[in-house]
């Protein structure tokens, strides 16, 4: 399988951890806004999410809060929330002929918005077709979506370095692919990958942590129902660069 220039492009901008501008000091709450994409293959002014749904939970916050298009004529799939600074935040990415997809990170301390292209939905026939060439490059089982399984994948931000043997989903090592000079997937069993995947996952918290000789550098939690697919593409560990 190869993979196409805007999925490599949206996988190594992703920072929704941070702000791509910031317009004034931190208050009780920032807002946040960006163009968001139905895959990872969406580029500027094709495939936005122009309707569906955009849910940001707050850490032991009252409730979660829903994003909103501001300007769907003139800026369709631009959307934009308010959320208390600095807080971790959980996002869900639901639409019609979407897979509903899950984040993780951290709001902006200020105002500003998140890259185009660095937060996106997952489309079934995108998603299944990236899954199938993950299974059939790494020669592992593609265990379905259903009520009682969930997926997830990640990648690192650019400029970070990780092994894949360091990996690991719900406890268990996952399965990675790299990339050859043709932009082919390689099936990768330690050292530098480009992606990891686990399916077959039980719904819950699901555990995300790269363990650096012996040692945890890095964990989270994808809160994940039967159905959905996690994505971390935020993983910078300890000594990783950005």
């Amino acid at each position: 399988m190869t993979l196409s220039l805007p999925l490599l492009v949206a996988c190594a901008g992703f920072q929704f951890g941070g702000s791509e501008r910031d317009f004034r000091p931190p208050t009780d709450a920032v807002r946040w806004a960006g163009y968001v994409f139905r895959s990872g293959e969406g580029t500027e002014g094709e495939d936005l999410l122009v309707d569906g749904a955009l849910t940001f939970t707050v850490a032991g916050g009252e409730g979660p809060v829903e994003a909103e298009l501001p300007y769907p004529d003139d800026y369709p799939g631009y959307w934009s929330v308010e959320l208390p600074p600095g807080v971790p935040v959980t996002v869900r990415v639901a639409g019609e002929g979407l897979v509903p997809s899950v984040w993780v990170g951290d709001a902006p301390a200020n105002n500003g918005s998140w890259a185009a292209g660095s937060l996106f939905g997952a489309e079934e026939s995108w998603l299944t077709a990236l899954f199938e060439g993950f299974s059939e490059t790494t020669g592992t089982t593609l265990v379905p979506l259903d009520s009682g399984s969930a997926w997830a994948w990640g990648f690192w931000r650019e400029g970070a370095r990780g092994a894949c043997g360091g990996v690991r989903v719900a406890g268990a090592q996952v399965a990675c692919v790299g990339m050859d000079d043709a932009g082919a997937l390689v099936p990768v069993t330690d050292g530098a990958f480009t992606a990891w995947f686990a399916t077959g996952l039980a719904p819950g918290n699901v555990a995300v942590d790269v363990v650096e000789d012996g040692v945890t550098v890095l964990h989270e939690e994808l809160p994940l129902a039967g159905g959905d697919v996690g994505v971390a593409g935020w993983m910078v560990p300890a000594g990783g660069s950005e």
